[in-house]
């Protein structure tokens, strides 16, 4: 499993000998907060992760990848990308239209990842992804069946068109998007390409992190 942010934020406080109330003082948040970090719930804003790499006198690089400083001097200048944060408000545009940016995560240049989209409901809570989460998406215009795809269905209006994620297949002119969730009103989808609706890949799910916050 890929380690996130609270992953190297917990390793630090342990390593300090710190409890969460020391490290939530020194960060000027609360203890609350802290355990969400440390449980992957939360994930800092660009601006909040700089803050916390200065507040505890680390490069951002070990928030980010677990880089200490005397590990490799070369790799404390990892570089990171920010990438677009998008929501539901990009149902039916161009997912990567600049006026639907929400705000700016950080990504590893190594991620390979584009956007990051506010997943909304529960219809994947089967592989763990809650409504509010955020998904991390890698552009590309098709997936392999039974991998999780960002897909628009277009029928034709931009208002009524969508952004979704759901699990993908493929068989010819027929799509298949299939929900991950125990809950029974979820229903596969069937659409037959051509018939009014067709379907678009926008990109392929690479990974999740927990809720966006500020601090």
């Amino acid at each position: 499993m890929k380690k996130q942010f609270g992953d190297y934020l917990r390793t630090l406080r342990i390593e300090r000998d710190m409890t969460q109330q020391e490290l939530a003082d020194i960060l000027g948040t609360s203890k609350q907060v802290v355990s969400k970090y440390e449980n992957n719930l939360r994930t800092p804003k660009v601006t909040a992760a700089v803050e916390y790499a200065k507040a505890l006198k680390v490069p951002l690089s070990y928030l980010l990848r677990g880089i200490h400083p005397t590990d490799n001097p070369e790799e404390n200048t990892v570089q990171i990308k920010k990438i677009p944060l998008v929501g539901q408000t990009a149902a039916g545009w161009p997912i990567s239209a600049e006026e639907h940016i929400e705000d700016w995560v950080i990504a590893d240049e190594g991620d390979n990842v584009d956007y990051a989209l506010r997943v909304k409901g529960d219809s994947m809570t089967g592989v763990g992804i809650y409504d509010g989460d955020l998904i991390f998406v890698r552009k590309q215009p098709t997936v392999n069946n039974g991998e999780i795809a960002v897909v628009i269905i277009d029928d034709g209006h931009p208002d009524t068109s969508e952004a979704t994620c759901k699990r993908f297949y493929q068989y010819g002119k027929t799509v298949l998007l299939r929900p991950e969730s125990h809950n029974p009103s979820h229903k596969e989808q069937e659409i037959i390409l051509g018939k009014g609706i067709n379907v678009r890949v926008h990109g392929k799910v690479i990974f999740l992190k927990g809720r966006i916050e500020g601090r």
